[in-house]
């Protein structure tokens, strides 16, 4: 795996995004991206490199934050100074409008990141980080213009005041778990690396596909923002090449999506595992009850065929 991804030699600290920065680590109540920050992920960094990491893996899946970035570079050193001319506690970007400058530097030197992303979406505009993701996290219609005009403020200050191109927030999977790829790219010389060659790569996926007859996967929501190169497409395009029959559960499922997924892969069938009517929070705290009775039920229809 190591001269596939190219990853050098030594001790490699593999970081998950969202065992701190999560949506499941945020009640649901409070779930926002202008309230949600990437601080303890710089915190996890921090520990790592401490530890004598000599490269850093870090999976971005399933964040709760939309924040570029700037709470994991304050983690690691960097100030954000406020109108008031001190430098703000607690970066986020509810607060981004304070913003005046930025002060300080990394206090640590951190070994190369890899950063292992699904989707290939810009930070900014229509398929950018708010736009696209943003509703997930809480971020109402009304709020998305002024959310995304602070983004690009920010985001040309990070830029200029690190002298990298304004052009990196147009890299592809720029704007994956609310750009913290960006911020990552921009302050540290980041690389991104495909999520899905990552896991195929490391649990010899090709094999497996091939010796199976029906291959099951699934994901919390399918829609539109899921055939931007997340892990069931990516898998969905794998087991078409591989002329094997796919099953997608996911707990609910936009039609465009589903009527995009079978004109492309006529062998991929997608099941709703949610009870229709059901509300949201009884659905998700039925979810492994309606996991498991949705399998069955197209498991057995997959026999009578």
């Amino acid at each position: 795996m190591r001269e596939r991804l190219d990853l050098p030699l030594g001790k490699v600290a593999i970081i998950e995004m969202a065992a701190a920065a999560g949506l499941e680590q945020v009640p649901a109540h409070r779930r926002h991206p202008k309230r949600c920050t990437t601080y303890g992920v710089g915190e996890l960094i921090r520990i790592a490199v401490a530890e004598g990491a000599d490269a850093i893996l870090l999976g971005i899946g399933g964040s709760a934050t939309s924040d570029l970035g700037l709470g994991l570079l304050q983690a690691l050193g960097l100030q954000f100074i406020g109108s008031n001319g001190h430098a703000i506690e607690r970066i986020l970007p509810a607060n981004w409008p304070q913003v005046t400058h930025i002060s300080g530097s990394l206090e640590i030197v951190t070994p190369p990141i890899f950063i292992a992303c699904d989707v290939d979406n810009p930070l900014l505009g229509p398929r950018g980080a708010a736009a696209v993701y943003g509703p997930q996290k809480g971020l109402l219609a009304d709020e998305l213009e002024s959310f995304e005009a602070e983004s690009a403020r920010i985001a040309s200050m990070l830029s200029a005041y690190f002298k990298q191109p304004e052009a990196l927030r147009e890299s592809p999977g720029s704007g994956a778990a609310g750009g913290i790829g960006f911020g990552l790219n921009v302050a540290c010389g980041s690389h991104y690396v495909a999520g899905f060659e990552l896991v195929s790569t490391w649990l010899d996926l090709e094999s497996k596909i091939a010796a199976a007859d029906l291959i099951l996967t699934g994901e919390g929501q399918i829609d539109l923002s899921s055939l931007n190169g997340k892990g069931p497409y990516a898998l969905a395009i794998a087991a078409n090449l591989a002329h094997k029959p796919m099953i997608l559960l996911a707990g609910c499922i936009e039609a465009p999506a589903a009527e995009q997924l079978h004109r492309e892969f006529p062998n991929c069938t997608t099941a709703a595992i949610t009870p229709e009517g059901c509300p949201l929070p009884q659905a998700l705290a039925d979810g492994p009850d309606n996991l498991q009775n949705k399998t069955a039920q197209v498991l057995q229809q997959q026999t009578q065929q």
